[in-house]
C-alpha cells in the first residue's frame, strides 16, 4: 500500500503581502513574532533561537525549491498549504503563487488547500485586540455568493494543476472550521 505523507505550510513567513503588515509591521512577516520570543525563564525554554535556514522568505522560489528538495528527502509528498479569504479577497496566496508554484521542482511534490475559514483575531496579534481578547479583525463566515467566488477561484487556479492533489482523480480540499462554514449558509 502507498502512503502519501504531508506537511501543513502555515504561509506566512514572508512580507510580501501589504496586507500582513496589520499583523507584522516591520515586513517580514511570521518571522517578527519569531525574532521577538524571549527566554521565558523555565527549565527546557529554548528562547530565542535562530531558524537554520535564517529568516527566508517562503514567497521566494528558489527558498521553496530549497523546502521542497529538504522535505522530499524525507518522505514528505504533499504540501497542505493554509490558504485564506478575508474582506472578499485571497489572503496569504504569495508563499503558494510566488513561492511553490514558480518552484522549477514543484514537480517533485503534489498540494493541496486547507480553506482556513477560521476568524482572524487575537491569536495572530494581541496588539489588534480588546481586554478579553474577542476582537475579531476579520471574520471566516461568508455569504453564498462569496462562497461561490472562493470556488471559482480555486477550481481555476489550483485544481488545474497537474501536481494538485488528488485522490481516485478528485481533488482534495479541507476546510478548517466547520461551524464558519455552516454559518455561511
Amino acid at each position: 500500500m502507498k502512503y502519501d505523507i504531508a506537511a501543513f505550510i502555515w504561509p506566512s513567513y514572508t512580507g510580501d503581502e501589504p496586507r500582513t503588515r496589520i499583523f507584522w509591521p516591520e515586513g517580514y512577516g511570521e518571522w517578527q513574532t519569531v525574532k521577538a520570543m524571549t527566554d521565558r525563564g523555565y527549565d527546557g525554554c529554548r528562547w530565542p533561537r535562530i531558524p537554520t535556514w535564517g529568516y527566508v522568505n517562503e514567497a521566494d522560489s528558489r527558498v521553496m525549491e530549497m523546502q521542497i528538495d529538504c522535505a522530499v528527502s524525507y518522505g514528505v509528498n504533499v504540501f497542505i498549504y493554509d490558504w485564506y479569504w478575508y474582506d472578499n479577497r485571497p489572503f496569504l496566496e504569495n508563499c503558494l503563487n510566488d513561492g511553490f508554484l514558480k518552484a522549477r521542482n514543484n514537480a517533485q511534490m503534489k498540494f493541496m488547500l486547507m480553506w482556513a475559514n477560521h476568524n482572524a483575531n487575537h491569536l495572530w496579534d494581541k496588539r489588534n485586540s480588546d481586554s478579553d481578547l474577542s476582537t475579531v479583525i476579520w471574520s471566516g463566515v461568508v455569504t453564498p455568493e462569496i462562497f461561490s467566488n472562493i470556488c471559482d477561484r480555486t477550481i481555476e487556479k489550483y485544481f488545474k494543476c497537474e501536481n494538485y492533489y488528488k485522490i481516485d482523480g478528485c481533488p482534495v480540499y479541507m476546510i478548517f472550521d466547520l461551524d464558519n462554514f455552516i454559518r455561511s449558509f
